[in-house]
């Protein structure tokens, strides 16, 4: 395992240093920010927790933020990675309980938004099956539900688009 992390922090650093500094202006549109909080009951909603993929959501009285993937809410470890993926604190929805949406694997540290220099395509650096992949994110649309933030998309060089093996796709 720490052979695997350390390869993987040797091509991150390597990815960040031959980065383009350009971000991705493709596609770029507002998405629109939900309320911050919301007193309406997540239970009806819960039966199907894949109608809050996109949600970031939050317990009353907890810090921790969470975003909902694949029916799932996700744990985001710190601060330093949400703002790898999102641009402000706002839309974060809160309720009283988030017991009825199942626990999924957190968003941890590797988490990053990337796309590669001859595609357009948006990935997100993820974890599954305790690897790091790339999920590649199938449209604007998906990007905007999510709320994820245009200006925070790394370019890498293409020499580098197998490094990350390709992981479930982030299409809902």
């Amino acid at each position: 395992m720490k052979r695997r992390l350390s390869f993987l922090s040797a091509t991150l650093l390597l990815a960040s240093m031959l980065a383009t500094p350009s971000y991705a202006e493709a596609n770029k549109t507002t998405a629109t920010s939900q309320s911050s909080k919301s007193n309406q009951s997540i239970q009806a909603i819960a039966t199907d927790p894949s109608l809050l993929n996109g949600f970031r959501v939050k317990e009353t009285n907890s810090a921790t933020v969470y975003v909902v993937m694949d029916g799932k809410k996700r744990g985001i470890v710190s601060a330093d990675v949400y703002f790898k993926l999102f641009n402000s604190w706002d839309g974060i929805r809160e309720y009283p309980s988030l017991s009825s949406i199942p626990d999924g694997q957190v968003i941890g540290e590797n988490a990053q938004l990337i796309r590669f220099q001859s595609s357009a395509t948006v990935y997100l650096l993820d974890e599954e099956n305790g690897r790091v992949v790339k999920r590649g994110i199938t449209s604007a649309s998906v990007f905007n539900k999510y709320n994820f933030d245009w200006n925070k998309i790394m370019v890498l060089a293409d020499s580098l688009k197998n490094a990350f093996p390709d992981g479930s796709l982030l299409d809902k």
